[in-house]
């Protein structure tokens, strides 16, 4: 088993760096199996926050005209 954060720090290599489930589970000194099962896990939770996110990104236009606009940033609006 292993603690939150080093299930957090194989979630998130195997994200970032796209690494192999065996060699992740060479790395954490885990089995495939278990890499799979932490990645199958927490996945949903995964999605869920990053879904939430992108829902509570706001747009900025500048309107110019009556159908135009110029793309002035994105910005995170935590309370939605």
């Amino acid at each position: 088993m292993l603690s939150k954060g080093s299930i957090f720090l194989l979630i998130f290599m195997k994200l970032r760096l796209a690494l192999l489930n065996q060699d992740l589970a060479y790395r954490f000194d885990i089995s495939e199996g278990l890499v799979s099962r932490y990645i199958i896990s927490t996945w949903p939770i995964i999605l869920s926050v990053l879904v939430g996110q992108v829902a509570n990104m706001r747009v900025l236009c500048l309107h110019l005209s009556n159908a135009s606009c110029v793309f002035v940033s994105t910005v995170f609006c935590p309370n939605g």
